[in-house]
This record gives structure tokens, sequence and C-alpha cells, in this order.
């Protein structure tokens, strides 16, 4: 009975917005064929953030039994060399990727 009113305040104060933000972030990865893997985790975030009280977020290994690739050494592997390739292609150089880097100024 909380949790429903807690949803019911939830969606009023923004999480409908949240929602949707979401869902047409999951329709912008469908239409990339880069971003289709992430399309459906949008659509589950989407409906996460929309109705999120007495709902529960699992581990995968603890659900299936299985691993997830990206979360190891793999995935940062992966972060750092995006990262990379994401400064070279902005054109920073190699004294400007501190600034390009930062969050504040």
């Amino acid at each position: 009975m909380i949790s429903a009113l807690f949803n019911v305040l939830w969606v009023v104060l923004g999480g409908f917005v949240m929602a949707v933000g979401w869902w047409l972030a999951g329709l912008l990865c469908a239409i990339t064929i880069i971003g289709l893997p992430w399309a459906r985790s949008c659509f589950v975030v989407g409906r996460f953030s929309l109705w999120p009280f007495g709902q529960k977020a699992v581990n995968r290994r603890d659900l299936s039994g299985r691993g997830d690739l990206g979360t190891g050494a793999l995935g940062l592997i992966g972060n750092v060399l995006t990262t990379q390739a994401l400064i070279i292609s902005s054109g920073c150089s190699r004294f400007q990727r501190s600034k390009c880097l930062s969050v504040t100024k």
C-alpha cells in the first residue's frame, strides 16, 4: 500500500518525464546498429524509473548464474579505449586531454 502511494507521488513529481526520456533514448539507440544492444536496457530502465518502489534490482550472476561481460577487466579496457578514441576524435592535443576529461572548470 505504501509503495503504491510512493509510486504515484514519484510519477507525478517527475518519474513519468524520466521514463519517457529513457524510452526516447531507447528509440534513438534502436535506430542505430551500434546502439541496438543498449536499446533494450533503455526500455527496462525506463520501466523501472516509472514505477520504482516495490521492485528490486537483481545482479545478473545471482539470477542466471553467468557473469556479465562488460563489468570486469574487459569492460574496463573497453571504457579506456573508447575514452581515448573520443578524445582523439574530438581533436584534443596531448596537453589538452586533462582539460577534455575534466568535469569542472
